[in-house]
């Protein structure tokens, strides 16, 4: 029936304080890896840096994961009409707002620390990442996890291997001239 059977995903919206911890430890992972690798830093992180402080503001204001803050939910901030804008408004003070931002750098800082370290100790293993997809440009989950694991170059053969955008490009650029192709010489033969 060509039907597949794929296992469900994790619930999303029920997370660990360690599971979220190592979400931004993996977003931050690619601003570390300018800082460390290429001694500078881009604006290619801008998105994982929002995502990442916006988990560690989660953290601290509506999941009650802050021990400075502790359980409690500051997230109710609601909008406001003022005039002709919207504003908002908080149930908090400004102390509280400062402790709040303290807490979220405070994660982000501990998570940035933890992704030097993971690079750092791995370095061999992004050098052997970084030499696979030169050679292969892409790399299957099966390929990747065995080059993790073992630490050797995955062999990969045409049939496993996953096709880049260009391949795909230049595989359907060829199948459209094949049947210009074909569309065109029973035209010829008709005109014998």
């Amino acid at each position: 029936l060509g039907l597949t059977w794929t296992q469900p995903q994790e619930d999303s919206d029920h997370l660990t304080r360690n599971e979220m911890y190592e979400q931004i430890v993996g977003l931050l992972g690619g601003r570390v890896a300018e800082a460390l690798f290429l001694n500078d830093i881009s604006t290619g992180a801008s998105n994982d840096i929002q995502r990442a402080t916006d988990i560690a503001r989660k953290m601290v204001t509506k999941y009650g994961m802050s021990e400075k803050i502790g359980p409690v939910c500051l997230d109710d901030e609601q909008e406001v009409f003022v005039g002709n804008s919207y504003g908002r408004s908080s149930s908090y003070s400004g102390k509280t707002a400062a402790i709040i931002d303290e807490e979220v750098k405070r994660i982000a800082e501990e998570c940035y620390g933890k992704a030097v370290q993971v690079l750092r100790d791995n370095r061999d293993k992004l050098d052997l990442l970084t030499q696979a997809l030169l050679q292969h440009e892409t790399l299957s989950r099966a390929e990747f996890v065995k080059l993790m694991e073992t630490g050797e170059m995955p062999e990969i053969t045409s049939a496993g291997k996953p096709r880049s955008l260009h391949e795909i490009l230049e595989e359907s650029k060829a199948e459209e001239e094949k049947s210009a192709v074909e569309e065109t010489a029973p035209a010829a033969e008709d005109d014998k």
